[in-house]
């Protein structure tokens, strides 16, 4: 398509009127809630234009289509669940896209010059044709993206995931691809609890960051157990004395929801964290009233190379207890902080994989706070546990809640 008469085409009415965009996007969350996401789209060319044909639909709600719409310069979609829209020629030039989910979207022939698409879901998505100059990509998650014969010149990437994005024919001169630094704990957290919040299907019942525990309280729980804290453990609760998330699907009733740190009961909702504070973590009585199993020598060996000498005054303690039946463990005793999914309670403790506490972290984040065993690090008796360096999985979150649906 020529882009002088693209533009034209989109720009000819003028913006869309923030009233009328509120509808738009009302009309779609109902769309989303109803089932309409996640079907597919079939490129047609009509009189020369573009004309994307998604197949998929929902019985309430209109999906989203701002075909050959201009939206007005810095128009903020920050956050919005904006999955399988209808872009494709429209003029959101400088619009803010921050942390916005568009994935499955069609946005083909789009104008999206200096738009802001940081930390955006875009997976999926197709811009093919689309001029990208000077767009904010920055640790976007791009999977999938289709970028052909895009014009990007001096976008950022920083930190973008661009696992099987193409590029063929695309402009990239000037681009930026620095290494970024690493987000905190703290705000990648806060971006999957945003991500939580605006999606239809999901209800949050209770979000809490403890504050940082004082220098007095780290040295007090190290007093108590008779050991210091490892480095990564100690930070984190220098930064947050705890962390507790509860969500689950709306209109379903989790019989096992608690408030925050308190002990799980049946019925726990499906994303959960229970990152307890560190009085209550670095403790005997987890060892002392069977909540974790011994282990074995030969697990020790296993998990550290050689049995610790001396040995810890405890095995493991609980560090995240967010299910009933699951709880994440800290293996006590080697060189370096290692992390086991028990399961049976704790009396089980050899059938997950192991990493170390901010890998733990990391993989807590990326399933959403959705059951670690099942999810993550279980292995039942299928074959013998191992360390994994790193958590590389990372679903969509529609992909996290049906998983749970099939459940």
């Amino acid at each position: 398509m020529n882009p002088e008469f693209g533009r034209n085409l989109a720009t000819s009415s003028g913006p869309l009127a923030s009233e009328t965009l509120a509808q738009l996007l009302a009309a779609h969350a109902e769309f989303l809630a109803a089932g309409g996401g996640g079907g597919s789209w079939e490129l047609l060319s009509v009189a020369g234009l573009p004309l994307c044909i998604y197949r998929g639909g929902a019985e309430a709600g209109t999906q989203l289509v701002l075909r050959h719409k201009q939206l007005a310069a810095g128009t903020s979609l920050r956050d919005r669940n904006l999955a399988s829209s209808d872009l494709s020629g429209s003029a959101c030039d400088g619009a803010d896209f921050r942390g916005a989910k568009l994935d499955g979207s069609a946005a083909i022939d789009g104008f999206f010059a200096g738009a802001d698409f940081s930390r955006a879901s875009l997976r999926g998505v197709d811009f093919s044709g689309s001029d990208l100059r000077g767009c904010n990509f920055s640790d976007a998650d791009l999977t999938e993206a289709d970028f052909e014969h895009t014009d990007c010149t001096e976008a950022d990437f920083t930190g973008a995931n661009v696992e099987r994005a193409r590029f063929p024919g695309a402009i990239l001169e000037g681009i930026v691809r620095r290494s970024s630094p690493r987000r905190s704990f703290r705000e990648r957290l806060e971006t999957m609890v945003a991500q939580l919040r605006a999606h239809p299907e999901v209800e949050i019942y209770e979000f809490t960051v403890g504050p940082p525990a004082s220098e007095a309280q780290l040295a007090a729980a190290e007093a108590a157990l008779g050991l210091a804290l490892p480095p990564a453990l100690r930070a984190f609760y220098a930064a947050h004395d705890g962390v507790f998330l509860q969500w689950g699907l709306r209109g379903q009733d989790y019989p096992g929801k608690s408030a925050a740190f308190e002990y799980p009961d049946y019925g726990t909702p499906p994303g959960a964290i229970n990152l307890l504070p560190v009085a209550a973590a670095w403790s005997k009585h987890w060892e002392l009233d069977s909540f974790v199993n011994t282990i074995a020598d030969d697990q020790l060996i296993r998990l550290f190379g050689a049995v610790p000498d001396p040995r810890p005054p405890v095995a493991a303690v609980v560090i995240d207890n967010y299910a009933k039946y699951y709880h994440g463990d800290l293996v006590l005793g080697g060189a370096h902080d290692i992390v086991v999914v028990a399961s049976d309670h704790g009396a089980d403790m050899d059938s997950s994989d192991w990493v170390g506490f901010e890998t733990y972290l990391d993989l807590i984040v990326a399933q959403y706070g959705t059951c670690r065993y099942q999810r993550a690090l279980g292995i039942g008796w299928t074959r013998a546990s191992r360390q994994l360096p790193s958590w590389a999985p990372h679903p969509s979150l529609d992909e996290v809640i049906a998983g749970i649906e099939r459940e």
